[in-house]
C-alpha cells in the first residue's frame, strides 16, 4: 500500500463534501468521504504492528494527528458536545479506523468505580448504561463484552462494531417505537447502553444543566423508563488523564435517588460535570 504524505493527508482530513452532514459517534460512519479513505489506509496500515501493542501504537498516532485534526470541520462539530477535547477525538477516529477496518486491538484502561457496574450486573435487573457524547465512550460496550455481557447499544449505526473486534454490535435502531424495544430489554434482565445528552433542545424531553465546558441538553425519557421497570442505573464516560492513558469512570446513582428519575438525572449532571472539569483541567496543564 503506497504511503501517505502528510500533505496528502492533510488534503483529506480538511476537505468537505457539500452534501457531508455532521456526524454523531452513533451515526452511520461514512458521512465523510474523503476522511473515511484516509482512516481505512490508517486502519489497514496498523497491521503490521502485533495486536499485544496495536493501542499503543494508535494512542502514538492519535497524538501525532492532533494538528491536522484540529483543523477540520468534524473537529469543531464534536466539540458541541462539550464533553470532549482533542486527545479523546484523535484517539477515537483512530481506534474507529482500525474496528472499522476489522484490525483488531485490547484496549488498555484504567478503571474507575468499577464496583458499580458489576454491581448493577449481579442485581439480577435490567442495567441502563448512560453516557453523555463523549467519543471513547463506545469502549464501554467492548468492556462489557470482556466481562462475558452481551450489551443492546442505542444506536443509529446497524453496521457497528465492538472496539477491537470484528463482531458486530447488537443495536437498538431509534425509532417512535424504540423505546418499546429498551423497555423489553430491561424487563428480560438485559443491559442497554444509550448516550443521553442531545445537540438541540426538545420542549418536555430534555434538561438542560450547566457544566464548566457549557450548557449540556440531556434527554430524559430513558432514565425514566429504567426506573418504571425497576433498572438499575449506570453513568459511565471515558477520557485521556495527563499522560495520556485511558480512564473509564463508572458510577451509580445516590442511593437517595432510587426511584426518582429527576434525582438520578440530577446525580447524572454532576457527574458529567465532573467529567468536563478533569478535562478542562488536563488542557489548562
Amino acid at each position: 500500500m503506497p504511503a501517505l504524505s502528510r500533505a496528502r493527508v492533510r488534503r483529506l482530513l480538511t476537505s468537505r463534501r457539500r452534501d457531508d452532514v455532521s456526524p454523531d459517534a452513533g451515526a452511520p460512519r461514512h458521512r465523510w468521504p474523503l476522511l473515511h479513505l484516509a482512516a481505512n489506509a490508517l486502519g489497514l496500515s496498523l497491521r503490521i504492528v502485533p495486536r499485544r501493542h496495536r493501542f499503543g501504537a494508535a494512542s502514538l498516532v492519535a497524538r501525532a494527528l492532533r494538528p491536522l485534526l484540529a483543523r477540520t470541520t468534524l473537529y469543531r462539530e464534536q466539540l458541541r458536545h462539550r464533553v470532549d477535547s482533542l486527545p479523546e477525538i484523535a484517539l477515537f477516529r483512530v481506534l474507529d479506523a482500525l474496528t472499522r477496518t476489522g484490525t483488531r486491538f485490547d484496549p488498555v484502561m484504567t478503571i474507575d468505580g468499577g464496583e458499580a457496574l458489576q454491581a448493577a450486573l449481579q442485581s439480577g435487573r435490567g442495567v441502563l448504561v448512560v453516557a453523555p457524547h463523549a467519543m471513547l465512550t463506545t469502549l464501554i460496550v467492548r468492556r462489557l463484552h470482556d466481562m462475558g455481557c452481551a450489551p443492546e447499544v442505542v444506536s443509529a449505526d446497524p453496521g457497528m462494531r465492538i472496539d477491537g473486534t470484528r463482531l458486530p454490535a447488537r443495536t437498538i435502531q431509534p425509532s417512535p417505537a424504540f423505546l418499546l424495544a429498551v423497555r423489553s430489554r430491561l424487563r428480560a434482565g438485559g443491559v442497554v447502553c444509550a448516550m443521553i445528552d442531545r445537540g438541540e433542545p426538545s420542549e418536555g424531553r430534555t434538561v438542560e444543566f450547566a457544566t464548566p465546558g457549557g450548557p449540556v441538553l440531556v434527554a430524559d425519557a430513558l432514565v425514566r423508563l429504567a426506573v418504571r421497570c425497576g433498572a438499575r442505573v449506570v453513568f459511565t464516560t471515558f477520557r485521556l488523564d495527563e499522560r495520556g492513558r485511558v480512564v473509564a469512570a463508572l458510577a451509580s446513582p445516590d442511593a437517595a435517588s432510587s426511584g426518582s428519575p429527576e434525582a438520578i438525572l440530577g446525580d447524572f449532571a454532576a457527574f458529567v460535570r465532573t467529567h468536563v472539569a478533569r478535562i478542562a483541567a488536563r488542557v489548562v496543564r
